[in-house]
């Protein structure tokens, strides 16, 4: 648990726990007694960010996607010096939200830098585990994983070849297979006499080899800096809103914020 941040959006309070560890820069949304929200269990609430500033605020980056709706969750990638490596995920609590940043900030700009683009991410949550000895019963295979991570669901044997099997690990988040994966990537992991590798299933590897890339954002036709009356710096174009057309789908209505002469 980090240091609590309140951000106030509108007539909406929002608290979020803010820490910076593992190279990333995380907020997590947290209840009126500090205590972390888990995520809600559905996929299409994610979105991969690119182009972040090196050095861009984080204060104000989540300030901009709570315009948007609730995030549940949002990490910043940073280097060493804790400048910004450019990438970063916001998870929202509601597909809903989540499709209208989408809309929203898709090709937004901060001035001098390069166009913001937000890919929908496929937050696979699996990770298979390799050079495990076939003498290992299942159970206490899934025992150590369940007691060295808190939040591991199904674990399951793949296959079984040369006197080691391979198993699947089912994590409750992209985020926690991630960081499984990295633990067992970086440094020799021997377990039962035997070293055991991590890494990606098949399918999650060749999305992430031949999934398109966006190579120019497309211009949004909406850029907020007025949001129920609260002056926003970070956006270059005034409007107000109240619905937006996302998929064909009445959100919301924008229109140029008036001059007070008029």
């Amino acid at each position: 648990m980090g240091e609590i941040r309140n951000f106030i959006i509108g007539n909406a309070n929002s608290g979020y726990s803010f820490s910076q560890l593992n190279g990333q820069i995380r907020f997590r949304r947290v209840d009126r007694r500090g205590e972390e929200i888990p995520a809600p269990d559905e996929r299409g609430l994610e979105i991969i960010v690119k182009n972040i500033p090196f050095d861009g605020n984080a204060d104000e980056l989540i300030r901009l996607f709570l315009k948007a709706g609730v995030i549940n969750e949002m990490r910043i990638m940073v280097n060493r010096d804790g400048f910004c490596k450019g990438i970063g995920f916001v998870k929202y609590e509601s597909q809903f939200d989540c499709k209208l940043a989408m809309s929203m900030f898709n090709g937004y700009t901060f001035p001098g830098r390069k166009e913001l683009i937000m890919e929908e991410s496929e937050e696979f949550h699996e990770i298979e585990f390799s050079g495990i000895p076939s003498t290992v019963s299942m159970k206490c295979i899934e025992t150590f994983f369940k007691s060295k991570y808190s939040d591991v669901g199904e674990v399951r044997q793949l296959s079984s070849r040369g006197g080691f099997i391979k198993v699947a690990v089912a994590f409750s988040s992209h985020r926690t297979a991630a960081l499984a994966r990295r633990e067992f990537s970086r440094k020799k992991q021997i377990y039962w006499k035997s070293r055991i590798t991590a890494n990606w299933p098949e399918t999650a590897k060749n999305y992430m080899r031949t999934a398109p890339r966006v190579s120019q954002a497309q211009t949004p036709k909406l850029y907020v800096t007025k949001w129920l009356g609260i002056e926003d710096s970070l956006l270059t174009k005034e409007f107000w809103i109240e619905h937006l057309v996302v998929n064909g789908n009445v959100l919301s209505h924008i229109g140029h914020t008036p001059d007070e002469s008029d």
